[in-house]
């Protein structure tokens, strides 16, 4: 497994980072995984279209992260089974018999967002052991904008 880790201050370079990868994915021959929100899954087909890529062929699959993060969330923790069966159960059936995929999932970044920094380690570790299951190439972006909120707080702290 291949786990590119990306940090984006702005959507722009969010955009540019991510389109690319899709791009030389699916011009590779391979299988397409995009784990995004509506408005980011919205955009990259955009982009994927400007670059003449038929993103509708069967090699491209784009699912809702936070509706995907639904089935295998118990509260503010990812359950290992849950993620198993329907994050790794998912990537399977796309890749529908092929052995290699390449994914781009922002469902850690929004756990980081919405404040939940354990979950979001925890969500990581299970990307990591599904490894175990699956060969293919991880891209996960990250925004700045909840660090620097959390460094901004603890330094606002620091003056009171």
């Amino acid at each position: 497994m291949t786990h590119i880790v990306q940090f984006y201050d702005h959507e722009e370079a969010l955009y540019s980072l991510v389109s690319a990868f899709l791009a030389d994915g699916l011009a590779a021959g391979e299988h397409v995984l995009v784990v995004g929100t509506e408005e980011h899954r919205r955009e990259f087909a955009a982009r994927l279209r400007a670059r003449n890529i038929d993103f509708e062929a069967d090699h491209l699959l784009m699912v809702d992260a936070r509706q995907l993060m639904s089935t295998f969330m118990i509260g503010a923790a990812p359950d290992a089974q849950r993620f198993r069966d329907s994050v790794v159960g998912t990537i399977r059936r796309h890749l529908n018999g092929s052995t290699k995929i390449r994914i781009y999932g922002e469902m850690v970044d929004l756990l980081w967002r919405d404040g939940n920094a354990e979950g979001a380690l925890q969500l990581e570790d299970l990307w990591n052991d599904a490894e175990t299951e699956l060969r293919f190439s991880l891209l996960c972006a990250y925004s700045l904008a909840p660090f620097f909120n959390e460094m901004a707080e603890g330094n606002m702290n620091a003056f009171e």
